[in-house]
């Protein structure tokens, strides 16, 4: 599953959009390897779709992606949700986890800019299962590109 958050408005020179370039992080690290490629040809195949071509003179807009990925956690704690109140006969303790979960997520921002300045964005998030194979890696990406792509104004 992915979640999107999408800022639906921006200047008006929206409307008058019609080509863009795409910029990519600059680090050069394994996970840019795997997953720039897969970006890139999601965003090509997506772009067209929303009345946008793509052009290395002179673009309306610049988009620029950034994809993000952490590991977080998720603990309960033993008694976690009741307050140690002596009325109640609940005893004072040392708090100790009975239920600890490790997630791997990621996120994946699209940028599109004007003249230096942001006028949309949009952001895709999901929990990875390191265990997937990359194929499926890759087609969590490109549903993202789609997903985040389907907010973006579609130009007449």
């Amino acid at each position: 599953m992915v979640t999107l958050w999408a800022a639906d408005e921006g200047p008006s020179h929206l409307a008058v959009a019609r080509h863009h370039s795409l910029v990519g992080p600059r680090a050069a690290d394994p996970l840019r390897r795997l997953a720039e490629p897969v970006v890139l040809e999601a965003v090509a195949a997506e772009i067209p779709g929303r009345g946008l071509k793509q052009s290395a003179e002179n673009p309306d807009l610049t988009l620029k992606y950034y994809l993000l990925l952490t590991v977080g956690s998720s603990a309960q704690t033993v008694g976690q949700f009741l307050p140690p109140v002596a009325q109640w006969g609940v005893p004072y303790f040392q708090p100790s986890t009975q239920s600890l979960k490790v997630i791997q997520q990621g996120s994946l921002a699209l940028d599109f800019s004007s003249k230096g300045a942001i006028v949309w964005r949009g952001v895709g998030a999901a929990e990875i299962n390191p265990g997937h194979p990359q194929e499926r890696k890759e087609a969590l990406i490109r549903e993202a590109v789609r997903e985040i792509l389907k907010r973006y104004p579609r130009l007449k």
